[in-house]
């Protein structure tokens, strides 16, 4: 396991337990039967690369962050916003129709069909 976590992990080197936790987290998902494990660690101990590396191991996942300046974080950062499709809130997306804000989008707020939906109706000139 360690050359698969070495080789999938984002950065040339660990910082302090990492190796180790991202092992212990492999371990207990894909050999001892567990279906969640839960990181608790301070800040700046490195839980991103640690999770990206978990989710690359799996091969599919999902990263959640109820933070927005972590998300920003992470998007910002040269090495991990590659190893990851960032989603964002309704209100940090300008809808691409009307300019406002998704949240307050009023093509939004009108009906269950989406912006890029409505977007393409308009381009090829078709009304529904």
């Amino acid at each position: 396991m360690t050359s698969t976590v070495d080789e999938l992990f984002p950065f040339d080197s660990f910082r302090g337990k990492q190796h180790l936790v991202i092992e212990a987290c492999i371990n207990a998902l894909y050999h001892d039967g567990y279906d969640n494990v839960v990181i608790d660690a301070p800040v700046g101990t490195g839980k991103s690369p640690i999770n990206i590396t978990n989710l690359k191991y799996a091969s599919d996942g999902f990263y959640t962050t109820p933070s927005k300046s972590l998300r920003q974080q992470l998007m910002g950062d040269e090495v991990l916003s590659d190893e990851f499709e960032g989603l964002k809130a309704r209100e940090d997306y300008t809808c691409g129709i009307t300019g406002e804000n998704c949240k307050e989008c009023s093509i939004n707020q009108s009906s269950e069909q989406s912006c890029a939906e409505k977007d393409r109706s308009v381009r090829i000139g078709v009304q529904k």
